[in-house]
Order: C-alpha cells, then structure tokens, then sequence
C-alpha cells in the first residue's frame, strides 16, 4: 500500500467558497501538509488559522511555485490561471476545480470512477452537477449498461460563487422587506424563481452548462456516444445541486439489483425509508455533507428497462473541494 509523504501545498481561492472548504478538508482528512501556502487576489494580507497555526494570506501574482509540490485551485482568474500554468512548468501536480481547468485540458477526473494515468499530474473536477451525476449513473453502467439517459438538474447558486449566494440572500431579504430589487449574477430574480438557463446558448440552443455536464460526463464514464439530453435550471436554494434522472439501460436488470449497486457505492447513500417514501433534500440531507445522496429509485412503467431517481449532492463540498482533495491523495501517493 502506497502511503503519502509529507508535501507542500498551495491553495488558491483560499477566502472563497470552494477554497475555505479545501482547506477545511486539508485538516479533517489529515492530509499530510508541510507547509500550507494561502493564496487569494481578494483577500491577501487576510489571517486564516490552519492545523492551529495562523497564516496570512498571500496575492498568487507573485507567489514562488517552487516553494510547493501541489497546487488546489479554487477560482478561476487570470492570476490563478498563470499560477496553475507557472505550478506545472515547475513540475507540480496541479488539482483544478475552475472551468479554466477543464478549458485548458487538464485530465477530468472522478476518484472512485475514472483514474488518470500516474503521467497526468494536471488534473480537473468535472462541473459540479456532473460529478453528482457521474456517480450515480456508474454503478449502473457497470452492471448493465446506459442505452440513454435524460437529467433535469436544480442548481443552487452558491455555482455562481459567494456572489450567487449574496445575490440570493439580497433578494429575498429585499423582497420581504418591500424594497426594490437589484440583480447583478442572475440576469432575471433569483429569489423565489427559477431560471430555465445557465449560461449562454449555442446555436443549437443548448446552455454553457448544459454543455459542460454532457462533456464532462461522457468523458468520465469514457462513454462518448451515449445518447444523453440535459436540461439545467437555476434554483433558489444556496447549497446543493438537486438532479431528476431517467435512463433506460441496455440489459435488463431488476430493480433489487440496481439497489444493491447504488448502495455498494462508498460515494453514494441511499435515502428510501419505508416503502421508499422517504426522500433526500438540499436542506435536509446534502448540505456540508460528504455523500452524493439518492432517492425516489423506481422502475419506469412507460417504458422497459428503464429507471427514475432523484439525485442530491452539495456542489461545493462534495463536487468540487472534496473531489479535488481525493485526487489530490491520489496525486501525493504517486509522487511519494
């Protein structure tokens, strides 16, 4: 069993939303830092306390990669941009949770999934609701097949940032107290609404994020033919990326047998209760929690071989830090 030597380690996005929560998982997973560097256009000179010791945060402009072996990145910017690209010039292992990463053609990677070669130390999340989903539909995969799969997603602002949770927050308190609205993130409400598009639309009339979820789970699953439609629409729920499956799988495959599947998964939890009454939530169940959840599992009677679930994870701690934490293991194990 390989085992991780102590590293030195950069977080950038250290005062955001993704990157508190790296840092977080850094200390509760024992990962076995050296020196933590912080880094954050926003917010350097700023004191954070890691491991019970107090460290300043430090602009990533000028920030020497060759004081770490790994970098975690956790906002996308021209800064962090040219530091990922100054980190692998030097040789580091880079863990990407932005877009630009995923743009720049870093390897995606779900741990759990999909492993990347030892040789591709820069590695990316993929979007957030694809890694909720990515988990969902492997297990299934592997026991019969995907013919094709048609996803509604439900997405929490905080996808938009600390900005996305502000603007919502602003909103509501606005609205209940009869003053007037501002919208800055959200090109319409977002309090009390839901908005049918995330992100700009190609010429097939397709949204950025529906795109990214069809890529970056076909890429994982390494299945780049699979008939898969997404719809994604913004919700008013600051934590957590709900998701409505429905897929028909190639073999035909008992409910009990899917069940068992799901429920082998360490990623996964199962939510059914009683005579599967019983539900997971944003709220209630995935919020600042580790689990991609699952529930509502049923045959779909219209149409053979074919399931509904309802799928719940949180977008921030689960998709994009703590997936980035569990490569970047991987990442510090091959490099011990």
């Amino acid at each position: 069993m390989t085992t991780m030597a102590d590293v030195d380690i950069a977080v950038v996005d250290a005062g955001g939303a993704v990157g508190e929560l790296i840092i977080e998982l850094l200390e509760q997973r024992r990962f076995p830092v050296r020196r933590l560097h912080a880094l954050s256009e926003s917010q350097a000179g700023e004191v954070l306390r890691f491991a019970g010791k107090r460290i300043t945060v430090r602009d990533p402009a000028d920030f020497d990669v060759d004081q770490v072996q790994g970098v975690l990145l956790g906002d996308a910017t021209g800064a962090t941009a040219a530091l990922a690209e100054r980190a692998r010039a030097a040789g580091c292992w880079v863990v990407d949770a932005t877009a630009h990463g995923r743009a720049a053609g870093a390897a995606l990677q779900v741990p759990g999934v999909n492993a990347p070669g030892a040789e591709q130390r820069y590695r990316a999340c993929p979007n957030p609701a694809a890694v909720a989903l990515i988990h969902a539909l492997a297990p299934i995969a592997r026991l019969a097949g995907l013919e094709r799969v048609h996803v509604a997603t439900y997405q929490a602002v905080s996808g938009a940032g600390r900005a996305g949770v502000e603007e919502l927050a602003s909103q509501t308190a606005r609205l209940l107290n009869a003053q007037p609205l501002q919208t800055r993130v959200f090109e319409r409400q977002i309090a009390f609404n839901c908005l049918a598009r995330i992100g700009e639309l190609d010429a097939q009339g397709v949204s950025a994020e529906e795109a990214a979820i069809l890529a970056d789970t076909r890429a994982v699953l390494e299945l780049p033919e699979l008939a898969l439609s997404v719809s994604a629409v913004q919700v008013p729920v600051f934590f957590g990326h709900g998701l409505v499956v429905h897929l028909q799988t190639r073999e035909a495959v008992s409910l009990g047998a899917v069940r068992e599947a799901l429920a082998a998964e360490p990623a996964l939890e199962l939510v059914e209760g009683q005579g599967g009454a019983d539900y997971p939530t944003a709220v209630g169940e995935a919020a600042n929690q580790d689990p991609v959840f699952i529930g509502r599992l049923r045959e779909d009677t219209a149409q053979a071989r074919s399931l509904n679930f309802w799928v719940v994870a949180d977008n921030v701690r689960r998709s994009a830090a703590l997936n980035s934490l569990l490569i970047a293991e991987q990442l510090a194990r091959v490099s011990a």
